[in-house]
């Protein structure tokens, strides 16, 4: 007999399957795939329900038949708030995922939440019942309509697109790379993976490591506007206890190097214990040239000398 949960006052009917859970609601269906309906899958569900999220689909999401989460939210208007995904490792639950468009207004109510630039740079969450409803309570200080209207803050203009000019990540990070080789130094590209310090978070790979007597610099690159999720990943790179172990008396230096520093993002680098070294880059005849926004300017050193 199929397992199977109904919540008649949300028009909601969930069955596993084989392939997962059938998700049923308001006229539309989709399969999460690789789900099951255990005893903690039904309890995470239990909780959102009872707490008035009880939209298992938000407009486009799911935009096919089939998805690899479960998301729950206060209505069908996007965004979704949190499921529980693929990165959960279903049919377990190793984390829930709450939505990056809560990341400005969460923060302004909590210090508590440490956000992460993997998986589309959300926030992850210990599975427990606790901690579920925590970040529950937090997301209902929220009103919905903020959520709804609030307008993605690290979109480019024009004008800084133009300035800036990489458009893939691969295409910087192969610059950056080549470009240190050339200059005879000792750097090395998508390093093994650090495990993470801590369970919920996936291992840490930055981008470059470059060694010299003294200094151990991890660098992470991006190509357009830089985000307060990748700060908080470098920091997480900066802080791995395998990384630290394994250039044992050497100093950490993290650095990232991106087309364009918000304001914002310098006064809030400027506020972490570590000293991060923030690199901009823009074109000048045909030439890329790199400019300190904040730190040291040690690593700036190695791309300019």
């Amino acid at each position: 007999m199929k397992s199977k949960l109904k919540f008649d006052l949300a028009d909601l009917e969930l069955t596993e399957t084989e392939s997962g859970i059938l998700v049923q609601q308001d006229g539309r269906e989709y399969l999460a795939r690789k789900w099951k309906l255990t005893s903690q899958v039904n309890e995470i569900i239990d909780t959102a329900i009872s707490n008035g999220f009880t939209s298992l689909w938000v407009d486009r999401h799911p935009s096919t038949s089939s998805a690899h989460y479960i998301c729950f939210s206060r209505d069908h208007a996007k965004p979704w708030e949190f499921l529980i995904g693929g990165e959960a490792n279903p049919p377990d639950v190793k984390c829930i995922t709450v939505n990056k468009a809560l990341r400005s207004p969460l923060s302004a109510i909590s210090d508590d939440l440490i956000w992460q630039n993997f998986g589309g740079k959300h926030l992850y969450i210990e599975s427990t019942k606790e901690k579920l409803l925590w970040i529950i309570g937090l997301i209902k200080q929220i009103p919905r309509q903020t959520l709804v209207s609030t307008r993605k803050a690290r979109q480019l203009k024009s004008r800084e697109v133009r300035e800036v000019g990489f458009q893939l990540e691969k295409h910087l990070e192969d610059y950056v790379y080549e470009l240190l080789l050339s200059k005879g130094h000792h750097v090395i590209r998508q390093p093994k993976a650090f495990k993470s310090n801590r369970a919920i978070e996936r291992n840490s790979i930055p981008d470059l490591i470059l060694e010299d007597e003294k200094n151990i610099f991890i660098v992470e690159l991006k190509p357009n506007a830089t985000d307060v999720a990748d700060l908080h990943q470098l920091n997480r790179y900066a802080t791995n206890k395998e990384i630290i172990a394994r250039y044992k008396g050497k100093l950490i230096n993290p650095v990232l190097l991106t087309g364009y520093f918000h304001k914002e993002i310098i006064t809030e680098a400027k506020a972490f214990p570590l000293d991060f070294e923030l690199v901009s880059y823009r074109y000048n005849d045909g030439e890329v040239m790199f400019e300190k926004v904040l730190g040291s300017g040690v690593f700036l050193q190695f791309l300019n000398c």
